[in-house]
């Protein structure tokens, strides 16, 4: 059985308890034309949000994939992409994170999480996911 729970084990088991079961065991299936399509249409999402981002924010404010820990989030950059978070239990990736202002063990900032999706609203599985992405997030930078 695999020992870690990443992003595709959460979003499986959002849309099938099962599906989230087997991707945890390592099972691995054909997506089908649908799920493909889908995957693409994120890809071409995470590269256009990447770049928007980006480009509202000057050079040395972004920092990109790196392994998030509390001395990269104490450097206070207003903005982190594809920022991962790894122990014995789960590896997450976070599509960006945003700082804010308010009081956390980072100092008077913390880090609120972003996720990028093709749907226009949010719909409940995104919250859900966003939630837990957030809880995850919470205990590393103590708010």
């Amino acid at each position: 059985m695999a020992t870690k729970i990443t992003r595709d084990v959460i979003e499986s088991f959002l849309d099938c308890r099962y599906k989230g079961y087997l991707k945890l065991a390592g099972e691995v299936g054909s997506p089908s034309d649908y799920e493909q399509l889908l995957r693409e249409s994120r890809v071409r999402i995470r590269l256009a949000a990447t770049a928007k981002l980006q480009a509202q924010h000057e050079e040395g404010q972004v920092l990109q994939r790196l392994p998030l820990t509390l001395g990269v989030l104490k450097r206070g950059v207003p903005l982190l992409l594809d920022a991962t978070v790894e122990n014995e239990e789960f590896r997450l990736c976070f599509d960006a994170l945003h700082r804010a202002t308010g009081f956390s063990r980072l100092g008077d900032f913390y880090y609120v999480p972003v996720l990028f999706h093709e749907a226009e609203r949010p719909v409940r599985k995104f919250n859900v996911r966003l939630e837990f992405l957030g809880q995850i997030l919470g205990s590393i930078q103590g708010r």
